[in-house]
């Protein structure tokens, strides 16, 4: 599959030129912006990514076609454009989804600004907040980065407190925290009714009563 990727983008992108690709293997800290960060962070960087985005984090190969660069790893279907140094774009695995990663040198690192386009589902990562739309009834989750416990779920227009990910408490008729709620993909947010997470959202409920407004 990864092959068709690049022979359309590599259509798309030599156009009526006659430049030659030209195809290496090399890192992926050598063909974009992340050498710009500090030893340390690189490091860090590329231990972090190595089981969350893949193996393009531990070697890599890279087609050059008029100045784009197209970053791949053997064995995966993943690729990511680049152009003067920063990760544009990336085609994720079996051509599920796109994503659009904004100008930053992390780029394409798990934490890194961007947003995901699939069916069904849009992903928009910001600086300081992260927003998920399933393609339910606009948007479903809204959190801060780097603190997933303080995301918002909208559930059926309900005000909720998210209990960890896609597990949501929601005030019932008398203003408590006591509706539970779990999103799946399949069947978006549907009422659970499970004991443990009965007993968590009177423990949440506690601490959102007692909190002072």
């Amino acid at each position: 599959m990864k092959y068709y990727y690049f022979l359309f983008i590599s259509l798309l992108l030599l156009g009526c030129s006659s430049n030659i690709a030209i195809i290496k293997n090399t890192k992926i800290e050598q063909e974009t912006n992340l050498r710009k960060l500090d030893p340390d962070e690189l490091d860090l960087a590329i231990h972090l990514n190595r089981s969350t985005v893949g193996n393009v984090f531990n070697s890599a190969e890279v087609v050059v076609i008029n100045g784009y660069k197209i970053l791949y790893h053997t064995g995966d279907d993943d690729i990511y454009i680049i152009k003067n140094d920063v990760v544009i774009a990336g085609v994720l695995s079996g051509g599920k989804g796109v994503t659009v990663y904004k100008n930053t040198p992390e780029a394409p690192s798990v934490g890194s600004e961007k947003i995901i386009y699939m069916t069904n589902f849009l992903h928009y990562s910001g600086n300081k907040y992260t927003f998920e739309d399933f393609g339910l009834d606009g948007v479903d989750v809204i959190y801060e980065n780097n603190d997933s416990r303080s995301a918002q779920s909208f559930v059926s227009g309900k005000n909720c407190r998210t209990l960890v990910a896609r597990v949501a408490c929601c005030q019932d008729a008398r203003g408590q925290f006591l509706d539970g709620y779990r999103f799946t993909d399949q069947n978006g947010w549907k009422p659970l009714s499970a004991e443990t997470l009965l007993k968590n959202c009177r423990e949440l409920n506690r601490k959102a009563q007692a909190k002072p407004e």
